[in-house]
């Protein structure tokens, strides 16, 4: 979260914007603009220059370590424990988990996806 802090311009140097961030971390500014807006990274504003009514976002090396340590921890499992990946299947081989899941009694969600002018189709009846 960013926080609204009139220090002067030297007070910015010892810290990182958002461009030295990205560069440093190999991302886009808009994708750390977008984790300010979030809060996932906390930021201050601070002017541009001396009496400058424009601001700029600053954040403290430490706040980047922190924010850079929860990027790479990539959520791949649900809150039930679960991964939420999804399985590619040829029709041949969704029969095969079909039968799978009945003689198994396992509860899995298996979907049989449409691609092309069938789900074109499907949408236009949906409407």
């Amino acid at each position: 979260m960013s926080k609204k802090n009139p220090a002067s311009n030297q007070e910015a140097i010892a810290r990182l914007t958002i461009i030295d961030i990205a560069a440093q971390l190999d991302l886009s500014t808009t994708y750390v603009r977008t984790a300010i807006r979030k809060g996932q990274l906390e930021t201050e504003l601070v002017p541009l220059k001396e009496g400058s009514k424009t601001n700029q976002h600053v954040a403290t090396p430490e706040a980047v370590a922190n924010w850079r340590a929860n990027l790479n921890a990539r959520h791949t499992t649900r809150a039930d424990g679960r991964n939420k990946y999804t399985l590619y299947a040829t029709v041949e081989e969704l029969d095969q988990l079909n039968a799978w899941k009945a003689s198994a009694k396992v509860e899995v969600i298996i979907e049989k996806p449409v691609y092309g002018k069938a789900k074109q189709a499907d949408a236009v009846a949906a409407e």
